[in-house]
């Protein structure tokens, strides 16, 4: 079977949205030609438009657009869907069970940070994700709060860093 091509746009090469379509390719069986952006910004101008016709995009910056009935939402690439936007399915509702993306934000400190200060930095941090006002702003940009432990955090860097050092070769995503 010959592989289809789709115009995608993202924000920059290495991008998460240049990233998660590459994959989102490879899952669907199709090749993907990409149009890259300086930035979000100048993409969802285009995407709205009409200019481009698809590009996986941060729900914060995408879901106003999808609200106000400009952009089509056609899934989110999390494992639960969106409560700002609850009426577009996840990609493993549309058949991509596999594709269960997100985008964390890790606190890190050079490596020979003594252990005290360390523990005093997750101490603070695990207070502070729980915080009303933290939790209200990022709920309103779609932002989730894991919380984690150290531990948890390098668990989960250790698996992203092998989940797309399996996927970039293999998708072809490199620089243009």
């Amino acid at each position: 079977m010959q592989r289809r091509s789709i115009t995608y746009a993202h924000a920059g090469p290495g991008s998460g949205g240049h990233l998660a379509m590459g994959y989102f390719g490879l899952l669907a069986g199709f090749e993907g030609l990409p149009v890259p952006y300086r930035g979000n910004a100048p993409l969802m101008t285009d995407l709205a438009a009409g200019q481009v016709k698809a590009g996986f995009i941060a729900s914060a910056g995408a879901i106003p657009h999808v609200a106000a009935g400009r952009l089509k939402g056609l899934a989110i690439s999390s494992a639960k869907r969106s409560p700002l936007v609850p009426e577009v399915p996840t990609t493993a509702e549309a058949g991509y069970p596999q594709m269960k993306l997100n985008t964390y934000f890790a606190l890190l400190a050079p490596a020979k940070t003594p252990p005290a200060i360390l523990a005093l930095l997750e101490r603070e941090v695990q207070k502070a994700v729980k915080l009303p006002d933290l939790q209200e702003k990022w709920q309103a940009n779609d932002i989730v709060s894991l919380g984690t432990s150290a531990a948890e955090a390098k668990a989960i860097l250790k698996s992203e860093t092998a989940l797309w050092a399996d996927i970039v070769p293999r998708a072809k995503l490199q620089q243009e």
